[in-house]
């Protein structure tokens, strides 16, 4: 993004300074540019999130308390616990399960979440 900034800026000093001499508008390209920058370091700014093509890292994507995300507490507490199903027993062998061991077990999950 700098070099393409850079550039912009350069060429269009560039196109003033050939009009002013009457040679009219001119194409510049980026070999034509003398006194560039060899590197375009990084530099520490503030930048929304929603701006940054690719995807996070696990790295960037912050910690937040519980307390900072709206609802999150008051969602949580509507959920379902684990241990309402913890009674209900996986099917032994799934590769020779019947379509009634299957009914049994997903009526006893119904049963288990319901309570």
């Amino acid at each position: 993004m700098a070099k393409d900034i850079y550039a912009r800026s350069v060429a269009h000093k560039a196109l003033e300074i050939a009009e002013d001499a009457g040679g009219g508008p001119s194409t510049v390209t980026w070999a034509d540019v003398t006194g560039k920058p060899t590197t375009f370091a990084p530099a520490t700014h503030n930048q929304a999130f929603t701006t940054i093509t690719g995807t996070a890292t696990e790295a960037q994507i912050p910690t937040l308390a519980q307390s900072k995300i709206t609802n999150l507490t008051a969602d949580l507490g509507g959920k379902i616990a684990k241990s309402s199903v913890n009674g209900v027993t996986p099917i032994t062998d799934p590769a020779t399960a019947t379509a009634q061991d299957i009914a049994t077990k997903l009526n006893a999950l119904i049963a288990a979440l319901k309570a």
